[in-house]
């Protein structure tokens, strides 16, 4: 059995002389193929800390996220629910701009609020732009700011130049406005 890969990445910002990327890559096979997995291994550059990832979420299509400025040889390693494995490579390509208007692969939320959870709950990244919160979400920057204002409100994000929260302020801030992000 083939199993395809895809990725999405969007540029944000020019750092060390290099265009920096976030990217997005998933299984894009048919419903039916990513039923049969338990796993997909993710081994990334070595350059990368941790370079070897387990995901597991079936319903996210396996997605793993992450950010860097150059493509590379993806190696990958499918564990299907008998046991078996297929081995892989896909190259992960960042020069262009292909993250969708839409959000990716049930990766957010039903809701504004869950979505924008869904991005400030990766908690590596500290948005500089509601624009960038806005673009990673598919939302308005308008939508993005009335759910940071909230936060502001129930003094669950720092009042930094940029909006910041982490793991524990997210269930906080759940709890506040009253919605339960899907992450």
């Amino acid at each position: 059995m083939s199993i395809r890969f895809r990725n999405y990445s969007m540029f944000t910002e020019k750092k060390y002389d290099r265009n920096w990327y976030e990217w997005c890559v998933f299984v894009d096979s048919d419903r039916e193929v990513v039923d049969r997995i338990n796993a997909v291994e993710y081994k990334l550059h070595p350059t990368f800390p941790d370079p070897v990832r387990l995901i597991t979420q079936k319903e996210n299509r396996f997605a793993l996220f992450s950010s860097g400025w150059g493509g590379f040889l993806l190696r990958t390693r499918v564990i299907f629910e008998d046991g078996s494995e297929e081995a892989g490579g896909y190259y992960l390509a960042l020069d262009k701009d292909s993250w969708p208007k839409e959000p990716a692969p049930s990766r957010f939320g039903s809701t504004v609020e869950q979505s924008v959870y869904a991005v400030l709950a990766e908690g590596k990244y500290r948005w500089r732009k509601l624009s960038t919160v806005a673009s990673r979400t598919g939302l308005s920057t308008n939508s993005v700011q009335q759910v940071l204002g909230k936060l502001e409100v129930a003094n669950l994000v720092r009042k930094l130049p940029y909006p910041s929260i982490d793991g524990q302020e997210l269930w906080a801030a759940t709890a506040a406005v009253g919605v339960m992000p899907r992450l």
